[in-house]
């Protein structure tokens, strides 16, 4: 994280915990445990799609692709006069987060909004938390949305996982 800039060296009065989770393939990440800051923190009420709204946008698409953003949260920077609550102390150190960290009570509601204003005004194109689905009825239409939405997310200076997205099939899998 500090050779891609996510952070860098703190010596902010904050201090948060670190824990290491032990992920399905065996490979740990590297979780800060913000609790305590979380109960200082105003709660942001930015409401989320939920599965069920999707599912009811979908309907006579023939054409959908999804696209991942790559590391969702790490793709919005912190704003730089909150860089120091975001600290956490390893046995090398203290660091704190110069991109949207994991964990913080209004993380997922801040990459919501930041996706909802990168897609505001494309229609027949949706998001659930980082996932992008574009679904059309036509295959030229669809070419287009795809073609405006990559143009978006480059601008923006966001990257999507190649090998977590899914480009136009005309059938749905939810997993």
């Amino acid at each position: 994280m500090l050779d891609t800039g996510i952070i860098r060296e703190s010596r902010s009065p904050y201090a948060s915990p670190v824990v290491l989770v032990k992920k399905k393939d065996g490979t740990f990440r590297v979780c800060v445990d913000f609790r305590q800051l979380n109960k200082k923190v105003e709660l942001d009420p930015m409401p989320m799609n939920t599965a069920e709204d999707l599912l009811h946008k979908l309907g006579g698409a023939k054409y959908f692709s999804k696209i991942d953003l790559s590391k969702g949260y790490w793709q919005i920077p912190v704003a730089e006069e909150d860089t120091h609550k975001t600290a956490f102390v390893t046995p090398d150190g203290q660091y704190e987060f110069l991109r949207m960290p994991f964990g913080m009570v209004n993380t997922g509601a801040t990459l919501v909004r930041a996706i909802k204003i990168l897609l505001r005004g494309m229609k027949r194109v949706e998001n659930y938390i980082d996932d992008i689905i574009v679904h059309s009825v036509t295959w030229e239409q669809h070419l287009h949305l795809l073609e405006e939405l990559f143009g978006r997310i480059s601008a923006a200076g966001m990257t999507a996982r190649p090998s977590k997205c899914t480009l136009a099939t005309d059938r749905v899998e939810f997993i």
